[in-house]
């Protein structure tokens, strides 16, 4: 299964689905150690399934990364993360809160500045 039928499977609610980037997703799911859509579907959490459902997310590859960071922070930040990548909306800053994810130090070690 592709990773756009995944996601147009697992999100049904969310419309239109974008990718932004495809190639740069993909490779972060390898950064991060994911090969299928099976070992991303595994990260999935129920209560992440209904955040979703109660915001207007759109983007696929936002709601990826949101999946990878809510699933292991440490593991994103330190394989992942692009540090040209120096900001953060406030609406993830606040999802990683609501998933106990201690996203202000993650901001400060990395220098990303949250607008």
């Amino acid at each position: 299964m592709s990773l756009e039928r995944y996601m147009a499977w697992k999100f049904p609610n969310i419309s239109p689905q974008i990718f932004r980037d495809m190639d740069l997703i993909l490779k972060e799911l390898k950064l991060f150690g994911l090969n299928t859509v099976k070992e991303l579907d595994q990260l999935v959490t129920l209560d992440f399934e209904k955040e979703l459902q109660n915001t207007e997310w759109r983007s696929l590859d936002g709601i990826i990364r949101n999946i990878l960071i809510i699933q292991d922070a440490d593991k994103y930040f330190t394989k992942v993360w692009n540090p040209s990548m120096n900001q953060m909306n406030k609406k993830n800053f606040k999802l990683y809160q609501k998933f106990n994810i201690d996203i202000q130090s993650f901001c400060e070690k990395n220098n990303i500045c949250v607008i």
